[in-house]
């Protein structure tokens, strides 16, 4: 993303010395001066198209990088109110499992809930694999390139 100054800045020099081309051909010349602008201002042209393409190319990555962010962010915000459910689940079970030692419970409510538990543990479980497999498909095509 630090390379769109640099390539913003690589734009202006060549739209600049596009202008001092074309400041030269507006001038009297002979055929051969002409020519040789005319090359120039192609030459620049050129560069020009790919400086914009490189700028175009680095934009469509940062693009990507925002919106992994984002996906990133709702992750982690899934995980925690996973982890915030979880906790709430541990506490509740420890309670019981206190009154239970007491005399003062069902063991089938001790049951349900440590099902429950279970239950919440096996959907943060499986939120981290989802988490994993999206980093691993977004990381597979850079470790390609590389």
């Amino acid at each position: 993303m630090s390379d769109i100054p640099q390539l913003e800045q690589r734009i202006a020099v060549a739209l600049e010395r596009i202008r001092t081309g074309v400041d030269a051909l507006a001038a009297p010349q002979d055929n051969s001066e002409l020519v040789a602008a005319e090359a120039r201002a192609d030459a620049l042209a050129a560069e020009l198209a790919g400086i914009q393409a490189q700028l175009s190319a680095a934009k469509e990555v940062e693009a990507e990088v925002l919106a992994l962010r984002t996906k990133l962010a709702e992750a982690d915000a899934e995980k925690g109110d996973l982890l915030s459910t979880i906790q709430s689940l541990q506490g509740v079970n420890a309670d019981l499992r206190a009154a239970a030692a007491e005399g003062l419970s069902d063991p089938d409510v001790i049951n349900k809930a440590l099902v429950a538990d279970l239950e919440a543990l096996q959907t943060a479980r499986a939120a981290d694999l989802r988490d994993i497999e999206t980093l691993l498909a977004e990381l597979a095509p850079i470790a390609q390139e590389a």
